[in-house]
């Protein structure tokens, strides 16, 4: 029996992390602000750091589009640290 515990939820995002497969689950619920999408990113960062994460699972199917600054940050700051 696989369990998910939801480690972040908010309007936009919900994060779920099953500790016997070391996977990440990010829901996206829709438009995320700036807050929120930087936030969430980095928590999951965290949560990929902190438990040794080998799998990463997004669900964008009712995510909407990123504001080109967000997409940037993400590109130069997030990824490298991923």
């Amino acid at each position: 029996m696989i369990v998910k515990d939801v480690l972040y939820d908010n309007e936009s995002l919900a994060i779920y992390f099953e500790p016997e497969s070391k996977l990440i689950h990010l829901k996206w619920k829709g438009f995320a602000s700036s807050d929120n999408f930087r936030d969430g990113l980095n928590f999951a960062l965290a949560v990929v750091k902190e438990h040794r994460v080998e799998n990463w699972l997004g669900n964008l199917k009712l995510m909407e589009s990123i504001l080109p600054p967000d997409e940037e940050w993400a590109t130069k700051v997030w990824y490298p640290q991923i």
